[in-house]
């Protein structure tokens, strides 16, 4: 009856420890409970990390059509995310176990699709300017490119 109760007690513990490191890298667990909105998956909590790996590189030129000599033409657009320290030690120690390669393209929940509307409305008040900024570009692109 000890050895049983014992074995109980570790699967427990060995089972609160899987279910934290899955939290710990997609944010489910918490944001069912916080009832956060979910896009691809993901909740609003693991979107916000998301975006702060991320950042953008913008090139302008001088507009020669404009009425107003001082605008600029947006040229091209670059997006770079910032590797996790398990993609790093994936890419080091696991070549053959390929994660996602992000070069220059944009997270997926700026990229237009209407489903990521409401995580980026909950986003909108973010601490982080950066991440504000890429709610404007998702919600933008939601909005005119239908």
């Amino acid at each position: 009856m000890k050895k049983r109760r014992l074995l109980l007690i570790g699967l427990a513990i060995v089972s609160l420890l899987a279910l934290g490191v899955y939290d710990s890298t997609t944010h489910v667990v918490r944001g069912k409970l916080r009832g956060e909105a979910f896009f691809d998956g993901r909740p609003t909590s693991w979107w916000r990390a998301e975006l702060l790996r991320w950042r953008i590189d913008l090139d302008f030129e001088d507009n020669k059509f404009a009425a107003n000599k001082d605008e600029e033409l947006l040229i091209t657009q670059s997006f770079f995310r910032e590797r996790t320290t398990i993609e790093k030690f994936a890419d080091r120690w696991l070549p053959i176990w390929k994660l996602n390669d992000f070069s220059n393209q944009a997270p997926a929940i700026i990229q237009g699709d209407p489903n990521a509307a409401q995580v980026l409305r909950e986003l909108a008040d973010d601490d982080s300017q950066m991440t504000r900024e890429f709610v404007e570009l998702g919600l933008w692109r939601i909005e005119n490119w239908r």
